[in-house]
């Protein structure tokens, strides 16, 4: 358990945010998704335009507005499309609880 904390103060939980412009869910999606990463300890959110990114839109697509984390080298999808804070502050405390 001792491990675990240590890891975790440590090892940055790195939240994306995929996006594209003139998307208005991404536009929306940029406040709770940085309140949700802003109450994580230890985690920062970084957002990426997908346009002109051929294998991330054919990845994410019409799926966007994205957030995945970065999980021990693979990328986990933990919410998309309309985005809450609420939603996603729960999805990264279970993740957190995990690692």
């Amino acid at each position: 358990m001792l491990f675990r904390r240590f890891r975790r103060h440590h090892q940055p939980l790195v939240v994306t945010l995929y996006t594209r412009a003139g998307c208005h869910l991404c536009d929306d999606a940029k406040k709770p998704a940085a309140r949700a990463v802003a109450a994580t300890a230890g985690a920062t959110l970084r957002i990426v335009d997908i346009a002109g990114l051929p294998a991330f839109e054919a990845r994410y697509g019409q799926r966007i507005p994205v957030v995945a984390v970065s999980v021990s080298g693979e990328e986990r999808v933990i919410a998309e499309g309309k985005i809450s804070d609420l939603r996603l502050r729960r999805a990264l405390s279970a993740l957190t609880e995990e690692l």
